[in-house]
């Protein structure tokens, strides 16, 4: 058996020097460094306003929003998100992730 703690992990920042809005803060829980066959998990952290950059992943991965609200982007498919919600994402589908603005209090 494996498991983690996501309170335990230690967050890399990635950036893009072309997107000023491309910035997320990512850890690995799980991927094959600890011993998984087929399956990673990423957590990541993203800004209001910003995105996690369009990319795609040899393996079908699963988005589940934790807070905050944004929308969803896979394929060619735009879908609101906010806490609870789950998106699959089919391998080698692009996809990307855009985190909501604030809204002035």
């Amino acid at each position: 058996m494996i498991t983690t703690s996501l309170a335990a992990q230690e967050l890399m920042e990635g950036w893009s020097a072309t997107d000023p809005r491309m910035r997320a803060r990512a850890a690995f829980p799980l991927f094959a460094a600890h011993g998984t066959q087929s399956t990673a998990v990423v957590y990541f952290e993203v800004e209001p306003g910003d995105h996690l950059g369009r990319h795609t992943d040899s393996a079908e991965e699963i988005l589940l929003i934790l807070s905050g609200e944004g929308e969803a982007v896979v394929g060619d498919e735009r879908r609101p998100v906010a806490p609870g919600s789950l998106a699959l994402v089919p391998e080698l589908v692009p996809h990307d992730l855009h985190a909501a603005r604030c809204r002035d209090a």
